[in-house]
């Protein structure tokens, strides 16, 4: 992980693993480094109740060049960042939807090819952008009102509790709604 917004919000992450409630849900963190203090604002408030791996997809990484082998890539961002992780909390701000290395956390998290499991999916508006914004497209192809693979997206949790809450539906509509994916666009090959 060469990324060093990603790599300076792990460690806050990783801080407050050591107060971290028990079970936590383990959490893989999309968002756009452009956001970073938000990002930084919804780690240090919510990562002593799921377990947040703040950890992407940078141009360091040596499979970036390989963009047009979905398969190798996705596995590789899967080995390299999702843990095990269950649960992929999207951080929706403005430029969100331009980033290719999002498009490729969101096609993981929705992959089975290389036998793993999807993650649910959370969608969460930050307050920059509080729904004014437009969706990431492979995010977005996947909502489908009440009953899609991905819940529309929320507003930003005031609580933990809400949090939570948000993560059991995700995981809910997930265990209902694996028929509904579609992952089926190919890997954005730049940010737009």
């Amino acid at each position: 992980m060469a990324n060093t917004v990603h790599e300076k919000l792990q460690a806050v992450a990783d801080g407050l693993g050591a107060k971290a409630k028990a079970n936590r849900t383990i959490c893989f963190l999309a968002f756009d480094e452009d956001d970073e203090d938000e990002v930084r604002q919804f780690v240090e408030r919510f990562g002593s109740d799921v377990q947040l791996l703040v950890r992407g997809v940078s141009e360091d990484d040596n499979f970036v060049a390989d963009v047009a082998d979905r398969r190798f890539v996705l596995q590789e961002i899967d080995e390299a960042y999702f843990g095990m992780s269950t649960v992929t909390i999207v951080l929706v701000g403005k430029n969100t939807h331009r980033r290719r290395f999002i498009d490729w956390e969101i096609a993981t998290s929705l992959d089975t090819s290389n036998e793993r499991w999807r993650n649910a999916l959370v969608a969460i508006w930050l307050p920059s952008a509080a729904g004014t914004v437009q969706l990431p497209n492979r995010l977005d192809r996947n909502i489908a009102g009440a009953v899609g693979y991905v819940l529309k997206p929320w507003r930003y949790p005031k609580s933990a509790a809400e949090l939570q809450d948000m993560i059991a539906k995700a995981l809910k509509a997930k265990a209902g709604g694996e028929h509904l994916v579609d992952n089926s666009p190919a890997l954005m090959t730049k940010d737009l």
